[in-house]
């Protein structure tokens, strides 16, 4: 994930979210670093979540952060949706926890995958 937000998987009968571990510094900042690939097996009926720390470290009027936490109960909470649904929820869900003051960039791809 080149120094960015882990990826969120949902397998299709989880009942928790994965959170993939981290790796590397962010792309770009430091030449010659080098990064380890990882894969993952996913089948018919699993969710990919990537999407940009302006999302986990949206912060409500007591300066709480909405944390990778949340992000995963969302998920959850919504993982019958589709794709462009469960986005729109979470990103709406997100905006609200922070008054609809998001004030880094806040970006979600939602992939679910099918037969």
């Amino acid at each position: 994930n080149a120094g960015h937000e882990p990826a969120l998987l949902l397998r299709r009968d989880a009942a928790r979210v994965e959170v993939t571990p981290p790796n590397g510094i962010v792309l770009g900042v430091l030449a010659g670093s080098t990064y380890v690939e990882q894969t993952f097996a996913v089948a018919a009926g699993d969710i990919i979540i990537l999407y940009t720390d302006g999302l986990t470290e949206a912060t409500n009027k007591r300066g709480e952060l909405y944390t990778i936490d949340r992000l995963c109960e969302d998920v959850l909470a919504h993982r019958t949706d589709g794709a462009q649904d469960l986005a729109d929820s979470i990103f709406e869900t997100v905006k609200a926890y922070a008054n609809n003051e998001l004030r880094d960039d806040s970006t979600i791809l939602v992939l679910r995958l099918t037969a």
